[in-house]
């Protein structure tokens, strides 16, 4: 909150309140008459209090809008930012899976690469529905192929070190990830 603006508000009744004290005892004997009692001073004085509460009790409702709108405003703030942050962290993250997932599928470890498969699809199906930057059309397409390689690694996971993909379909499901990585990296888009 820049506190330059804050008082702005409390200088500004300070103000009407100061003029209205220097009008009431300059006007206070044109209102009262010298032949005024105790009560009618008594009045006059507790209008004038009244007046000065008054002008107080509005210019601190001012005041705490002000600082409640400020508030927002640097609170709306700071939550777009972590929004922004928590978005960078878990695309990298994603990131960072993918490429353990084509190391165990590279190494033949399906069942490995299942489990870190099945993480990262939270993560990137996470990602898409909170934080997209694309299209529905892209994002629905995207998850389509989420899915299709899930499948695919899916019915790997009870294949044994040699008796898994030969080197092609090995490529072809490895060149699957990156086109998925790829299709994150377009629709979770960085901003600073």
């Amino acid at each position: 909150m820049d506190k330059a603006k804050q008082p702005k508000s409390r200088i500004l009744y300070s103000l009407l309140v100061t003029l209205v004290i220097i009008l009431s005892i300059y006007y206070h004997d044109k209102i009262l008459s010298d032949t005024s009692n105790n009560l009618e001073k008594f009045s006059y004085i507790a209008s004038v209090l009244t007046i000065v509460a008054l002008i107080v009790s509005i210019g601190e409702i001012v005041h705490t809008s002000m600082i409640s709108k400020s508030f927002i405003e640097v609170t709306t703030k700071e939550i777009n930012d972590f929004k922004k942050t928590t978005k960078i962290s878990l695309k990298h993250d994603c990131f960072q899976h993918y490429e353990s997932l084509i190391e165990n599928i590279d190494d033949e470890h399906y069942q490995t690469a299942y489990a870190i498969f099945c993480y990262t699809k939270k993560i990137n199906t996470y990602l898409i529905s909170n934080h997209a930057d694309s299209s529905d059309s892209e994002c629905k397409k995207h998850i389509k192929e989420l899915f299709k390689l899930e499948r695919k690694i899916f019915a790997l996971r009870n294949a044994n070190k040699g008796n898994g993909l030969n080197p092609e379909q090995k490529q072809t499901l490895i060149h699957s990830i990156f086109s998925i990585k790829d299709s994150l990296n377009n629709i979770i888009v960085d901003t600073k």
